[in-house]
């Protein structure tokens, strides 16, 4: 089992922008692909993160990147990564999560003639709906689109599940 790094790669081209899936060659063979990538405006040069074989994941290696058939030169860059970068939240976050949002919609759906409610329940679906007919992207970006409705959706269960442990508190 290969252990992989995420890392931050930039690129010798500003030009050139790398946005996802781009396989990173290191040493001449294809070791990574791009996860995400863009301009940095702060630092003015294109930037990707990758995750590629921890033996190759210091700072400073030189990488190469397909951008559009073409192998930009670039290196991997020092950067602070966040210790969760990478790793799955795991089944309980999940059902944590899921679970609020199911309180959440159900609550905002007793509330649905109050505006707040009708406005994020109809951002939620249509944004849901609108990713469904839409050009289809890679599955991996289908989901971002609909974190911050669900996102507001989970936080609305999160405080119903919250009041309700209030009150339960208040007759014990």
């Amino acid at each position: 089992m290969c252990i992989r790094d995420s890392v931050c790669i930039t690129l010798a081209d500003p030009r050139s922008v790398a946005l996802g899936n781009e396989p990173v060659r290191i040493g001449g063979e294809v070791a990574g692909r791009v996860t995400s990538g863009g301009y940095g405006y702060t630092v003015e040069r294109s930037i990707a993160y990758a995750y590629v074989p921890a033996a190759h994941a210091e700072p400073g290696t030189a990488v190469e990147i397909d951008i559009f058939g073409e192998w930009i030169a670039g290196e991997i860059a020092h950067y602070e990564d966040s210790w969760l970068a990478g790793r799955s939240a795991g089944l309980a976050w999940a059902l944590a999560l899921g679970g609020a949002s199911v309180v959440g919609i159900w609550q905002l759906g007793r509330r649905w003639r109050e505006g707040s409610a009708w406005t994020i329940l109809l951002w939620t679906g249509i944004t849901a709906v609108a990713l469904f007919i839409a050009t289809p992207l890679e599955w991996q970006r289908y989901y971002l689109p609909l974190r911050p409705p669900l996102a507001v959706v989970a936080g609305c269960g999160v405080a119903a599940l919250a009041a309700g442990a209030i009150r339960l508190r208040r007759w014990a």
